[in-house]
Order: structure tokens, then sequence, then C-alpha cells
């Protein structure tokens, strides 16, 4: 059975989004009817496992866990894989494999039924960390969604603090990185893998040069600050703060008590964001800012 730690490169399998999840399908069918014992081993999901890679090699277990409450009620098996359209378009699946408890109320995976499902899609809408790191090995293409999405957050964060010239420089690497997806050719080929490397170290060298800029933090710093003052200093912050405050009288001496006054200010302080036109990653980027300031302020 592949895992994470088994992935290589190697030609992708070609096929149709349409005939894998049939084949998926079919391969599942015996194991996803009727109920299954349990045991420390999970035999029936390991066997539905090496069944799914029999159709697709580069389908690679990359995590497994329980249901966090008590008892457990469930534990889920999660896999992605790689392949290549007639076309020659790389394609990413994922796929859950997931055990329900059908036991005792202490222990209901004693017995357990089995159900499978999966997805076709394009390898920059794989979002979770080690899916993306599992498919870079097959995909190459997928570092470079991976240092788009860090790319786009990182130009909003300076855009809402104001530095409109650094958000900018960063997006233009974006755009370029993008635009290289379709002017490198093949993903697999060698040069895409180099330009791959040149582009992230640029991006490196880019957020390096911005984040070591005391200028840079000092401004940010005043901006948080005219923006708080802007807020506590206005009839409504000043409300806000009494109606917390009443709520939450513990709030000088009791930490819990400070933290639930800090809540109830940070919320309405969202919602003042909000009446600004801020987005909602906006708004909540300045409410984690000024978290600290406002329990510093109340305590």
């Amino acid at each position: 059975m592949r895992t994470a730690n088994e992935g290589q490169a190697e030609p992708l399998p070609v096929t149709t989004d349409a005939k894998l999840k049939s084949a998926f399908g079919h391969a599942a069918d015996k194991y996803t009817h009727g109920i299954h014992t349990g045991d420390t081993s999970w035999k029936p999901v390991h066997d539905l496992i090496k069944e799914l890679q029999a159709v697709l090699p580069n389908f690679g277990l990359v995590d497994s866990s329980y249901d966090t409450g008590w008892p457990n009620k469930y534990k889920k098996w999660t896999l992605v894989g790689a392949f290549q359209t007639p076309a020659g378009a790389m394609r990413a699946v994922w796929g859950q494999i997931k055990a329900h408890g059908a036991g005792s109320v202490e222990d209901p995976l004693e017995r357990y039924d089995l159900t499978f499902v999966s997805d076709t899609l394009s390898p920059r809408n794989i979002t979770g960390t080690k899916e993306r790191e599992y498919l870079e090995r097959f995909i190459p293409e997928t570092r470079e969604a991976s240092l788009s999405l860090m790319l786009d957050g990182v130009a909003e964060s300076l855009e809402s603090k104001g530095f409109l010239k650094e958000a900018e420089e960063i997006d233009a690497l974006n755009n370029t990185l993008e635009a290289s997806e379709n002017r490198i050719g093949p993903p697999t080929s060698v040069f895409r893998k180099d330009e791959l490397e040149l582009m992230s170290g640029q991006a490196r060298k880019v957020l390096a040069r911005f984040f070591s800029r005391d200028e840079l933090m000092k401004k940010g710093q005043e901006h948080d600050d005219k923006l708080y003052h802007e807020y506590v200093d206005s009839p409504r912050g000043k409300k806000a703060y009494d109606k917390a405050l009443k709520a939450h009288p513990g709030y000088n001496t009791d930490k819990a008590e400070a933290n639930a006054a800090t809540e109830m200010i940070l919320e309405d302080i969202g919602v003042w964001l909000g009446e600004k036109g801020k987005s909602e990653a906006e708004v909540n980027l300045w409410k984690s800012s000024l978290k600290d300031k406002i329990l510093a302020g109340i305590t």
C-alpha cells in the first residue's frame, strides 16, 4: 500500500475524470455494503486502499484520524493521487474512506460500515498541506499553487495595512508566476521544474526584503494605533467598551473575564469595519491585530 512517504516522480496514468471515478466506484462497491467487525488492523480498509491503488498506483494515503469526540464514532482515511487526461491536462484526485461506528455506545467502532467518496479537480484546488506535499512529487505545478496562495495572502495583508506599493509588487510577482503556467510547456519538464524553483527563490527574496524593513513594521504599528484610537475615541467605541465591561465586571482581576470583554469589543469592531467597507479577510486581520492592544487597555 502506497503512503505519502513513498511517492516518486513517474509517468502519470492517462485517463478521464469519469473513467477514474467509475473504476474507483467499482473497486469500493464490495466494501461499502454490510457491516465489518472492528479490529486493530482495519483489514477491510487496507484491502480497499489496495484495490483503489490497483486502479491508480499513485493514489497515496496522506492522513488518517479518529472522530475527536468520545467515544469515537468514526475514523477516516484521506488519499490523493494524480493523473493526466488524454488531452494532456494534469489532474488531481482526492478521496476519503470513513468507517462509521455501528457497535455499542461504549465502543461504536467494534462494528462499522464503510463509505468512500472521491472527487477529481485541478491540482491548484488541493488545499491540504499534506495533500499538496504528496502531489508535488507528481505534479510540480502544485508547488506553484501553494506559493500563489501564500502570495495572495501576503498581498492582501499588506494592502489592508496601507502598503499599496508593496502589495502591487507582490501581486506582480504572483501574476508572473501564474502566467508561467501557459508560457513554459509541460509541467513535468525539467525546464518547468527549474522555472518554479527560480520563481520560488524570487518570492522568498521579495518577502525577506519587505519583512526585514524596520520602517515597514513601524508604519504598520502606526496604522494600527490610528485605527485603534479612531474607534475607542468615538461615541460608538466608548459605548461598546462600557457595555463589555459592565457585562464582565471582573475584567481587571480575572483573565477569563478580561478575554470575554475583549471578544465583545472585537465583535463590535468587526461590525464597524464591515460598515466601512472592509472585506471579511480584512476584518479578521484587523481584529487579530487589535486584540492584544484592547486586552492590555482594559487590564
